[in-house]
């Protein structure tokens, strides 16, 4: 789960459209030829609540082994710790961290500050959920660090602002961003802050994969925002259907979905767009 967190510090960077960049009218960052075998076959949280960790590990993944690929970095890129994010995350808000989820940023934060361990080196092993991992996790972590984090929906809050239209005018500016990074080939995790569960489900979307239907709210509907929302991790679009294809972290079943624009665009359905880049001064993130 991931806690919902609508507020932009300041300490992070918004994101930045590519200066000429034109948006695609399909994306597909999985079978895209020039990222194949970037992603892990799937992730599976279990009845762990982090999701978030799941998302941002895979996503750094991606962009890691795009990373040394464009750079001809030789060696294997590590398949990053989901439980060394998760605790990382946790541990910057309260040191009696539990398994209650954590926020998105937070996970991103530490993945710039410690880096991230091997998943070989700290395994996903419920029973050490809530153990530090041990000091030669974070000697090796520093090795595998991001160089930055950028938020794409830094005027998107909890309460909103005064007007429909401001909230328009966000929804279009989000959705403009996060096409325009999936364009860019960057994956973005985000946070779907309605639940999940009670959302419409079909196999009639876009290559028969799993889909979310449009919301049945007006748009804008403000609704008690649950204790915990569920992220995933955005990887491309099509543009003809106004559908995001995400990736879950919920094992074979949805590991695939798509969720209509309107879902993103909306001011309480989703929140907490967040992407990351390696840059080439960046220690080398393979074995």
């Amino acid at each position: 789960m991931t806690k919902p967190d609508g507020t932009f510090t300041g300490i992070e960077h918004p994101y930045q459209k590519p200066h000429g960049l034109q948006i695609a009218p399909t994306i597909n960052l999985r079978t895209d030829p020039r990222f194949r075998g970037f992603f892990e076959d799937y992730f599976q949280q279990g009845q762990m609540g982090s999701c978030v960790a799941n998302a941002t590990a895979a996503c750094y993944l991606f962009e890691l082994r795009k990373h040394n690929a464009l750079n001809g970095i030789p060696g294997e890129a590590i398949v990053p710790s989901r439980l060394f994010i998760y605790y990382n995350a946790r541990i910057a808000v309260s040191q009696n961290i539990a398994d209650r989820g954590c926020f998105i940023r937070h996970a991103f934060r530490s993945l710039e500050k410690y880096g991230v361990c091997s998943e070989a080196s700290w395994p996903y092993d419920r029973l050490k959920t809530n153990v530090k991992p041990p000091e030669t996790c974070f000697q090796e972590a520093l090795r595998h660090k991001i160089s930055t984090h950028e938020r794409l929906d830094v005027h998107r809050n909890a309460k909103g602002p005064d007007s429909t239209i401001d909230m328009d005018a966000d929804g279009d500016n989000v959705l403009g961003n996060v096409l325009s990074c999936l364009t860019d080939c960057r994956p973005v995790v985000f946070s779907l802050t309605w639940k999940i569960g009670d959302a419409v489900w079909d196999k009639d979307g876009p290559n028969g994969m799993w889909q979310i239907h449009a919301m049945a709210k007006p748009r804008h509907s403000k609704v008690s925002l649950p204790k915990a929302a569920h992220a995933v991790l955005a990887i491309g679009y099509d543009d003809s259907s106004k559908y995001i294809l995400c990736q879950n972290s919920m094992g074979v079943s949805k590991f695939l979905f798509w969720i209509p624009y309107d879902w993103i665009t909306d001011f309480y359905a989703t929140s907490d767009f967040w992407t990351m880049k390696i840059s080439i001064q960046t220690p080398l993130g393979s074995h």
